[in-house]
């Protein structure tokens, strides 16, 4: 896509027009390279391309405000000259297992393996309910949907004196502190860009042209990836280790028919009845599962 535009003359261009000798002023929309081949101009008339930098990630992915020094880096370098702007999908507690369902209803395989997190910090219940609803996953959808929570999640979703509920939801979820953008035939460089104060995390994902999802996830504290057996590599031969979970006492291990253990520790996360060097119970393979959930089930709203 590019704009032109006849002038009198070339002295009438801006940068970064260039002009032709018929006196034609156009703005260039290369593609900058090593950077997924985003334009840097989208649009007609072309306006700089605005790209949305989605954080998805434990609290910890936020330490030293890597995210905000990402953004700024990147509109820094004139040899991009795209526009990127940082949305926050950084949650406390687990993630993990807690990443792939929005609700765990009895009937799951994972219902019980649930019980592994933090009630009412990683998962919760509303009352009258026997479904256990991931409030990682629950605070996404608020974020994502303008603070309206899915039908049935009730006072798990909401901020409540007593009962069940998942951690607040953080305000820079529900409102971006400044989010900018470049619309119209406005470009970096020439053009001020606009910017809207405390912006819903939605209409500010909407603002923007392009969006790209960061995952920056850890290893499940509750599940966490174990070398096994401890030849310094996680293979099929490794396995979840029921003695390295939290709340061991309400079994979380559990299949829906079984016990969900071969032998004594070993924890048969395929539910098949356990063998050896079990391609489905590598904790390694179940987790990479886990944020392949993710990509299916969360990034269509992007």
């Amino acid at each position: 896509m590019r704009k032109s535009r006849y002038v009198s003359s070339c002295g009438t261009c801006t940068s970064p027009e260039t002009c032709s000798t018929q006196n034609i002023c156009t703005i260039p929309n290369p593609t900058a390279p090593g950077s997924f081949q985003i334009p840097v101009t989208t649009g007609s008339p072309a306006h700089t391309t605005n790209v949305g930098l989605v954080i998805f990630g434990h609290s910890t992915s936020d330490q030293g405000n890597f995210s905000d020094k990402l953004a700024a880096a990147l509109n820094a370098n004139t040899a991009d000259n795209r526009h990127y702007v940082v949305l926050k999908a950084i949650f406390p507690g687990d993630g993990g297992l807690f990443w792939t369902k929005l609700k765990f209803d009895q009937n799951d395989v994972n219902y019980q393996r649930v019980l592994a997190g933090a009630q009412n910090k990683q998962w919760c219940t509303p009352a009258g309910s026997v479904d256990r609803w991931s409030c990682r996953r629950l605070n996404f959808e608020k974020a994502f949907n303008n603070g309206s929570a899915p039908a049935g999640a009730n006072e798990c979703a909401t901020d409540n004196t007593s009962g069940p509920e998942c951690s607040t939801l953080d305000a820079a979820l529900t409102n971006v502190s400044d989010c900018s953008y470049y619309s119209g035939s406005a470009v970096k460089g020439v053009n001020a860009k606009t910017s809207l104060l405390n912006a819903s995390f939605r209409n500010c994902l909407d603002k923007m042209d392009v969006k790209i999802a960061l995952i920056m996830d850890t290893t499940s504290p509750s599940w966490a990836v174990d070398d096994y057996n401890l030849d310094g590599n996680i293979t099929d031969a490794d396995v979840f280790d029921k003695d390295n979970l939290t709340n061991a006492s309400l079994s979380p291990w559990k299949c829906p028919a079984s016990s969900g253990l071969v032998g004594t520790d070993k924890i048969d996360w395929d539910c098949d009845g356990g063998s050896t060097n079990d391609p489905g119970d590598n904790p390694g393979k179940v987790y990479a599962g886990w944020l392949k959930s993710l990509r299916s089930n969360c990034f269509f709203v992007l």
